[in-house]
Order: structure tokens, then C-alpha cells, then sequence
């Protein structure tokens, strides 16, 4: 049997890179598959010098760097966030469980690119332009002749930069065998290479809701009915829908919080804790009334556990920042663009029925196509 090379996210504090990450590994191991996750810790050197001059990646740093301010300057948010760092810590202690081929700089990452049968990389946007000088989530670092595939990769843009269009067309030219996770990703490989990327269900829906009960069980965190609120970005309009939610029902609301929001979240939240984990992250999904939400994964998991949900656009379409192609292609494929934000009926929205009986059957059929694309690429 041929041995795999994985390259995965492994070391982001991200409730959905985690969870897609270990959905990733359980799909692996259904097919019985031997496989190292390479783990890629990048010294100085000239790529990282070329990123510099990157506008996207910038654009990317500036999250961390506001988080990293935020933190410095609070003794209480230092606290919270080691609080998340132990319950992420602990997360990846108890689930992840694969060996690993650990490279200190790139030349030991091109001696990896030598030693396995295959390479994979997947899921999250690993192919954000941003990252593009690493050379690792784009598999440059792998012999020519090696086998390579992607499994949901995404670009988190609707385009690629046109100082970019040349590498990418070049690295997408050695993977044999590609697959995405957007429609917008498979119409941007088309136009760089005339080839067809097969669109395929990100990993954490390759398993049904009972199934990730039995990986992750999970225990019910909040006893009351409750709102749960989970954004990523900072538009403070969508906070004041989810006060109008919450005084039209009567429902507590509970904030998974991030650092770098601290301030435009203060005030909202009933309940609220940075030792929630990717288990508890599932779990607090799992039991709400309602879930708002600006999530990619945050949407999946809603949809998976059949919660009354509404999801709000992260970027405004005009930014040149704006990675809202997921969350599009999601609701289009599954026929739930009555479910993104409308903020004239947003209250009536996220109270609307929803067919779920007709997009467990959509799932489903994704879900074996998907399944079937893996199993084809590591024979």
C-alpha cells in the first residue's frame, strides 16, 4: 500500500481548521490508509522576505497583529487567550493521533517531498494567495514526479492577483489530481489550466451529526434555550440584530468570543468563555435555538445539526479582502441562500423552516461523490 504524505492545518487555534483538519484524518483512516501529517516550521529565509510585498498576506497579518495588540495590552486577555491555547492544546493532545514528519526550514521540507508515494494536501484556504511564497500548501516542495492531490482545497477568492496567475497556473500543473471546495475555486482552475477541479463536500461534512457525536462526544455546555452568536469579522450592525433576536425571543445569548472583538462584543453575551474547545465549539452548535453566525464552518455545523440559522457576510463584496466565495458556493449547492443575512426580515428569516429531510439528501449524494474522488485519488 502506498504511503501518504498529509498536508493539513495543524497548529491554528481556529474552531473550523481543527475539526476539518481531524475530519480530514477520520476520512483517511475509513480507507485504511498509512500516513504522516507533515508538519512545516519555516525558519528565515528569502520566501519570507518576497511575502513582504504581498498586500493579501498583509491584509491576512493584520488580524493576528490587532489580536496580538489587543492581548499585549490586557493582563485579563493575556489569561483568556492561554485559556484557548490550553483547550486547543488539549483538543489536538486527544484527537490527534497520527505520526508526523516534523521539517525545520525548507530543505528539510523538500528531503520530505522525496520519501512517500503520494501527497495530499486539504481542506481550509490553503491556496490563499497570501500564502503562495511558503511553497508548502501548494505542494512545490514535492519531487515532479511524485504523485499529488488536493482534497477540498479553497483559494478564499473569487480571484487570483495577476502577479500571482503564473505560479499558481504552475503549481495547480503538478497536482494530478485536483479537487475544491467552491464553485468559484473550480472556475478559476479552469481559466489558468482548462482543466476541471470536481467540487467536493469540505471534510467536516463528510460525517453525519451522529457520526461526529460519536468522534467528539459531546455533553450539552448550556442548560437554558439560547441564542449562540460566533462572528469573525467586526460589523457592529450584526451585533444589534442579534439584540433584536434576542429581545423578540426571550433567549439568552451565548458569545463564543475571540480576543481581537473584545471590545465591539462587550455587552451582548450572557454566557461566554475562551475555554471552550473545537468539542465544545460543536456541542454549543448542537443544542441552540438559534445560531448567527459569519462562519463557514460555523454555517456547516449548524446545517449538519439542524439548527434554525442565519449566516452574515463577513467582507462587504466590494472589499478586495472579501473571502465570502464559501459561504456563497454552501448556500447555493444546498439550497440555502434564504438563509444569508437580510437585515430588513432577518428576525422572520432565522425563525423560517427549513426543508432539512431534502438537504440531508443533497448531502448525502455529496457526500459519497466526495468520498468516492478520495478513494480514487490514494489508489
Amino acid at each position: 500500500m502506498k504511503k501518504l504524505g498529509a498536508c493539513l492545518v495543524l497548529n491554528n487555534n481556529n474552531f473550523g481548521s481543527m475539526l476539518q483538519s481531524l475530519a480530514t484524518q477520520k476520512a483517511l483512516d475509513k480507507f485504511n490508509v498509512e500516513y504522516d501529517l507533515i508538519r512545516y516550521n519555516k525558519k528565515k529565509s528569502i520566501r519570507m522576505v518576497r511575502r513582504l510585498f504581498n498586500p493579501i498576506m498583509w491584509s491576512d497579518k493584520l488580524l493576528l497583529i490587532k489580536r496580538r495588540i489587543a492581548i499585549m495590552k490586557s493582563k485579563e486577555l493575556k489569561m483568556k487567550a492561554m485559556m484557548r491555547e490550553s483547550a486547543f492544546h488539549q483538543f489536538r493532545k486527544d484527537y490527534f493521533h497520527s505520526s508526523e514528519c516534523v521539517c525545520k526550514g525548507y530543505s528539510e521540507l523538500c528531503e520530505a517531498g522525496k520519501k512517500y508515494d503520494i501527497y495530499m494536501v486539504g481542506s481550509d484556504q490553503l491556496w490563499s494567495p497570501s500564502g503562495l511564497e511558503t511553497n508548502f500548501y501548494n505542494l512545490m516542495f514535492v519531487d515532479d514526479e511524485k504523485e499529488k492531490f488536493s482534497y477540498a482545497a479553497s483559494f478564499g477568492v473569487k480571484a487570483i492577483p495577476e502577479n500571482q496567475r503564473k505560479k499558481t497556473t504552475e503549481y495547480l500543473n503538478r497536482i494530478q489530481k485536483i479537487s475544491v471546495r467552491e464553485n468559484s475555486a473550480s472556475l478559476i482552475v479552469k481559466n489558468l489550466t482548462g482543466r476541471d477541479a470536481e467540487v467536493v463536500a469540505d471534510p467536516t461534512m463528510l460525517f453525519s451529526a451522529q457520526e461526529w457525536d460519536e468522534i467528539l462526544r459531546t455533553k450539552r455546555i448550556i442548560e437554558e434555550p439560547y441564542i449562540l452568536v460566533y462572528f469573525l469579522g467586526d460589523n457592529e450592525f450584526h451585533r444589534r440584530s442579534v439584540n433584536q433576536l434576542k429581545e423578540a425571543t426571550g433567549l439568552k445569548v451565548v458569545l463564543i468570543p475571540m480576543e481581537r472583538l473584545e471590545t465591539i462584543n462587550k455587552g451582548i453575551a450572557d454566557y461566554s468563555s475562551y475555554e471552550w474547545s473545537p468539542v465544545d465549539f460543536v456541542s454549543l452548535i448542537k443544542y441552540a435555538d438559534y445560531v448567527c453566525t459569519d462562519s463557514f464552518h460555523g454555517m456547516v455545523f449548524s446545517t449538519l445539526f439542524h439548527r434554525k440559522f442565519v449566516v452574515f457576510d463577513r467582507y462587504e463584496e466590494s472589499s478586495k479582502d472579501n473571502k465570502n466565495t464559501r459561504i456563497e458556493s454552501f448556500c447555493t449547492n444546498y439550497g440555502l441562500t434564504n438563509r444569508r443575512y437580510h437585515s430588513d426580515s432577518f428576525t422572520s428569516d432565522i425563525s423560517d423552516p427549513i426543508d432539512y429531510e431534502h438537504i440531508d439528501m443533497l448531502i448525502q449524494t455529496e457526500r459519497e461523490k466526495s468520498l468516492s474522488f478520495l478513494k480514487e485519488a490514494l489508489e
